[in-house]
């Protein structure tokens, strides 16, 4: 069987390709700070928001409840986070970076940002507007609302 040359299909396997490639370059430098990329989404959705209810930090790193319970798990191992349970609904657990997250976080977030823009290239602003328009258009429901959504 050959590989298909309909373009849809050419298009998704080298967006796959290029999204597998730019993650990986640019998680090196989180794995020599000793985080996951899902660890770092959390602490980016944590920073940006404050204390959050841990299903909410699921959604917004789009991960299963229980793989960001073990994720979650590891950060507060680490000292990087804490949890606590709502005092009226003893289902909810918020979540929130300590000190020694917010210091982590803010440490790395800077060459964290430089990796992404030096992975992503030297395309013009209407080409990255273009490239965001397309992207937008495939997959509707992940539509950036601001720039500080996509720096994970």
């Amino acid at each position: 069987m050959r590989p298909s040359r309909e373009p849809s299909v050419q298009a998704y396997v080298l967006l796959v390709r290029s999204a597998e490639t730019l993650h990986s370059n640019v998680s090196r430098g989180l794995v020599a700070e000793g985080l996951t990329d899902s660890q770092f989404s959390a602490m980016v959705s944590l920073r940006l928001n404050g204390k959050l209810a841990q299903r909410d930090i699921a959604k917004y790193i789009l991960k299963t409840g229980g793989s960001t319970t073990s994720m979650l798990d590891n950060l507060e191992k680490l000292g990087l986070v804490a949890r606590d349970r709502d005092t009226e609904d003893r289902r909810i657990i918020y979540v929130s970076l300590t000190p020694k997250g917010v210091d982590l976080f803010d440490r790395i977030y800077p060459n964290q940002l430089l990796r992404i823009q030096e992975a992503m290239g030297d395309l013009t602003d209407a080409e990255y507007q273009q490239l965001i328009g397309l992207l937008q258009r495939i997959t509707p429901e992940h539509k950036v609302s601001s720039d500080s959504d996509c720096e994970n």
